[in-house]
């Protein structure tokens, strides 16, 4: 654990964008997914020559079926301003955090749904090496800079008295929303499965209209027409949504489409592009 100064000096940017202001009012929906499709076109993919270059992940194969899914449901790749402004976005650029102990790096890839699973794994792979190397080289001097007693407090007043004006002029919140992109991307796939996480409910905060989480893969017993029992790789789904401008039914369908593209990867990830 770090010093708790830095510590909170690391989370100051995640505390702001929490702030109750925008804070959306969150309902979240789960489906399972019978991964073993998945699983076994991986292993194929691992045999082809485009492997020797960037390997398949499980991880690339849900941000291909998650940008081909939100191809269908646009509206989902969104921005919202909590209030009366939907903002399109055509271009889908997926972002998913990666752990990195105390706090989470957000990878993003742009236009993924216009680039197949080894594309999107090479440059998952490369944009991460790349956002370790520059954290490793600034997070010194942006730890130094706010130990000093005067600077950060006229900094971080700055930015809320930004953020604060905001909502009062659209165009200057749009224009934030546009350069976030460059950082969150338009849609968040967070994957929790490799460190065992089964459940969880997360926050939605604007301009975000939904985002997806994916748990950790389990092994049910299940019975076959024939009455003898089988054991089923399942990968749970969950769907968190903004309630004000969307619904269960309208949020279901964009996630039966995640499920459907996993259970039918060879068509439901291929390239669209």
């Amino acid at each position: 654990m770090r010093d708790l100064k830095d510590y909170l000096a690391i989370r100051k940017p995640v505390i702001r964008r929490f702030h109750r202001r925008n804070c959306a009012p969150t309902v979240t929906i789960d489906m399972d997914v019978d991964i073993a499709p998945a699983l076994a076109w991986k292993k194929k993919l691992e045999s082809a020559p485009e492997a020797k270059e960037a390997k398949p992940t499980l991880n690339a194969i849900i941000l291909k079926a998650t940008a081909n899914a939100l191809r269908q449901h646009i509206f989902f790749n969104y921005d919202y301003d909590g209030r009366y402004g939907i903002i399109p976005n055509e271009r889908i650029c997926l972002r998913s955090p990666m752990d990195m102990g105390d706090f989470p790096l957000h990878i993003v890839v742009e236009d993924t749904d216009r680039k197949n699973v080894f594309q999107i794994a090479r440059e998952y792979k490369e944009n991460a090496d790349k956002a370790r190397a520059l954290i490793e080289k600034n997070l010194p001097k942006y730890l130094r800079f706010h130990r000093l007693p005067l600077l950060p407090r006229i900094s971080g007043g700055l930015t809320d008295l930004y953020r604060a004006i905001q909502p009062w002029v659209p165009p200057l919140e749009r224009l934030a929303f546009r350069m976030s992109h460059k950082v969150i991307g338009t849609f968040m796939v967070t994957n929790l499965g490799s460190l065992g996480v089964t459940a969880c409910h997360g926050q939605l905060v604007k301009p975000s209209i939904a985002a997806l989480l994916v748990l950790a893969i389990r092994e049910d017993v299940v019975y076959q027409p024939d009455g003898t029992p089988a054991v089923r790789k399942i990968l749970p789904l969950a769907l968190e949504f903004d309630h004000k401008v969307a619904d269960a039914g309208f949020s279901s369908r964009f996630l039966a489409d995640i499920k459907k593209n996993l259970e039918n990867p060879e068509s439901g990830c291929a390239n669209r592009g």
